[in-house]
């Protein structure tokens, strides 16, 4: 039988229902009204084995708010601002008879954490949120631009456990406690800024070694949406860490960000060859959609994609296909690992009439390999000059770039002479479908430093050599 929550002024009302429900294993069910979280620094709301199922009415004409108190963030004795969370959720310690049955494994030192441990990983526990507003509340808090960066409103990740007594050998022992999955369905992001609403973190230890993978093994989003923000700083839905399977879907948002800037690979995680966290994104609109993590960790799938402002997708595999729109200011690629673009649209910024273009980037000592198949550069009426396609020297041998284009449109560069198809300096293979330029001369509708390159005619098709 449900637990069901009134609303309430009381800032425990809340949390204490959490804990009942994660505890008895029924689900939380929020009548109407405005929910409280607690304030503090770092609260954390601790999941057990059965998990939490929570949410609002089903219907549209009652609705259940989750709302940080007005002036709580830094409402402590030092008025600390930052990692004030709404709600964070972990998992709860793991039991003795969880972890009697472990068997433990050897790892090495590896940076950050530069001593080597023992560790064993759980997987339990299912988290269901969905049918309610989330009401970050960041105009009424009195803030400064800058200062509470980590004061998320509903964070989730797994968390690192020390146990006693250590290894054999001596070694320190650690159990890493993941959560089975994460679902959110149907919510309304209300008044974000200076934090991120929803946010995904790659583990929780105040005392390292704390990272580990997956700390979830599946996050699940549909129907998110985002309401009006107070600032710009921040995101809607922030990957800070990685799960091991992503899915993503018909959410109308702000921002979807994954910026991981750490060795996914390098982690302690499960015997056998490592395995990518696989991404599937599917009718997301938002400002800004980026893909950022370091190293070949993540394949992506994405599906009707509209980006506003930017777009940028770093060391991915995979492929972005049927009818991706970006308007952005900036349009990056960087990596990318054997990368499909499939009948996409890129209709590329200008700046006093100048096109910018789809920019390839390599990082030191990395290459890039991507197609493009069916797509079309565009941008809007009254360039003068540009290119729709760049890709710029970096001096670094170990630096190569294989694009292919086929079936795709040019229009900009075949209306106007002074816009070129693409502007290279990158070392590297591009090939063109010489169909596509339609009569236009390939000499001159692709440009590099003379001496740099070479057009190599291959029949249907030329291959532009950088040097």
């Amino acid at each position: 039988m449900a637990v069901q929550l009134p609303p309430s002024n009381d800032v425990n009302a809340l949390a204490d229902a959490i804990q009942q429900a994660t505890t008895s294993g029924e689900p939380l069910e929020l009548l109407p009204g405005v929910h409280l979280t607690r304030p503090g620094i770092q609260p954390l709301t601790f999941i057990g084995p059965k998990g939490l199922a929570m949410g609002g009415p089903p219907g549209p004409l009652t609705v259940a708010t989750i709302q940080r108190p007005n002036f709580s963030v830094g409402n402590n004795p030092r008025q600390i601002t930052d990692d004030n969370y709404g709600l964070f959720f972990i998992p709860s310690p793991p039991t003795d008879p969880e972890t009697a049955g472990l068997r433990f494994r050897f790892h090495p030192p590896t940076p950050p954490v530069n001593i080597p441990f023992e560790f064993a990983i759980i997987q339990r526990g299912d988290i269901k949120l969905g049918n309610f507003h989330l009401d970050c509340n960041m105009g009424q808090q009195r803030l400064k631009a800058g200062s509470a960066q980590h004061s998320f409103m509903l964070g989730f990740a797994g968390a690192s456990y020390r146990i006693t007594p250590p290894g054999p050998n001596g070694l320190e022992r650690r159990v890493f406690v993941a959560f089975n999955s994460v679902t959110l369905r149907n919510i309304k992001l209300l008044n974000g800024g200076f934090a991120d609403d929803i946010r995904i973190e790659p583990g929780h230890d105040p005392d390292p070694p704390g990272f580990f993978r997956p700390n979830i093994g599946a996050v699940d989003m549909a129907e998110i949406t985002t309401g009006k923000r107070v600032n710009g700083e921040g995101n809607s839905v922030r990957f800070g860490g990685l799960a091991q399977h992503v899915t993503i879907k018909q959410c109308d948002i702000d921002s979807l960000i994954l910026e991981f800037d750490e060795d996914w690979s390098t982690f302690p995680g499960p015997p056998g060859p490592f395995q990518p966290s696989l991404w599937n994104v599917a009718d997301v609109k938002a400002r800004a959609i980026s893909f950022n993590a370091v190293g070949p960790v993540q394949t992506l799938t994405a599906v009707k994609l509209d980006a506003i402002t930017s777009f940028t997708v770093s060391n991915a595999a995979g492929q972005v296909s049927g009818n991706l729109t970006l308007l952005p200011n900036d349009v990056q690629l960087a990596n990318l690992r054997q990368f499909l673009f499939q009948n996409c649209v890129f209709n590329l910024p200008q700046n006093a009439g100048t096109v910018n273009g789809l920019d390839l980037v390599t990082k030191p000592g990395r290459t890039l390999s991507a197609r493009f198949q069916g797509c079309r550069f565009t941008t809007a009426s009254g360039a003068e000059k540009g290119h729709l396609i760049l890709s710029e020297s970096t001096n670094d041998p170990a630096n190569q770039v294989t694009a292919d284009f086929e079936n795709c449109g040019y229009g900009p560069a075949l209306a106007n002479s002074n816009i070129f198809v693409a502007n290279l300096g990158l070392s590297g293979d591009y090939t063109f479908l010489k169909a596509d330029f339609a009569g236009l001369d390939i000499t001159k509708a692709i440009h590099f430093k003379s001496g740099s390159g070479q057009i190599i005619d291959q029949g249907a098709t030329v291959r532009v050599h950088i040097i």
